[in-house]
């Protein structure tokens, strides 16, 4: 056992654990690059569905409150509201940012009975 010196020779190179290291750290970037457009679209879609039902409620306590029409649609600062009535139910679409968000109301009495998000 010499000062300094090893006794086995290793049989991969320099250059293979430099290759070895690149695609590592690669495949590190790219995944924390994936996530983070994932939260970020997550994050997106989440607000979109808030206002969406903010913009649902505010238009049915004026609906409720008020009479509108049968159908028609109301616009609203970040979107449009598109309504039709059939009978006792309240077919809603809201559109915001090139995403529809479709909901359902059954009044029986003018009282809300059930909510349905599609």
């Amino acid at each position: 056992m010499g000062n300094g010196r090893f006794k086995h020779k290793s049989k991969g190179g320099i250059f293979f654990s430099s290759v070895m290291l690149i695609h590592f750290l690669s495949v590190m970037l790219l995944m924390v690059l994936e996530n983070t457009r994932m939260v970020t679209d997550f994050y997106s879609k989440t607000v979109y569905m808030y206002e969406a039902r903010i913009m649902k409620e505010l238009f049915l306590a004026d609906y409720q409150r008020l009479s509108f029409a049968k159908e028609g649609s109301v616009n609203y600062n970040v979107g449009k509201l598109t309504y039709e009535q059939k009978g006792e139910v309240l077919a809603i679409q809201c559109f915001i940012n090139q995403r529809t968000f479709r909901f359902t109301e059954r009044f029986i009495d003018s009282e809300k009975i059930a909510t349905d998000i599609e």
